[in-house]
């Protein structure tokens, strides 16, 4: 049981909402994976920040907490007190 491709540094992330989208629509899951989307809301960057920091294996809870400090600065919030 071979890969169908060389899995050298090309590595396709997929979460559980966009392998539904792909199963639901393929042509809306191409068309938004290469640009046909508005962009990314607070919600679903808050999704992803959360998802990559339980993966970062090994660290910390205070080093887990600066990053989401350096990281939150930089989000982009409609308004003020929503970081808040």
């Amino acid at each position: 049981t071979e890969p169908l491709w060389d899995t050298g540094e090309h590595v396709v992330t997929m979460s559980p909402s966009t392998l539904q989208m792909l199963a639901d629509c393929p042509l809306r899951w191409l068309l938004e994976r290469h640009g046909g989307s508005r962009g990314r809301d607070v919600r679903s960057t808050l999704g992803s920040l959360v998802h990559a920091l339980v993966s970062e294996s090994g660290k910390s809870e205070a080093q887990l907490l600066n990053e989401l400090e350096n990281i939150w600065e930089k989000l982009p919030f409609d308004a003020q007190w929503y970081a808040d």
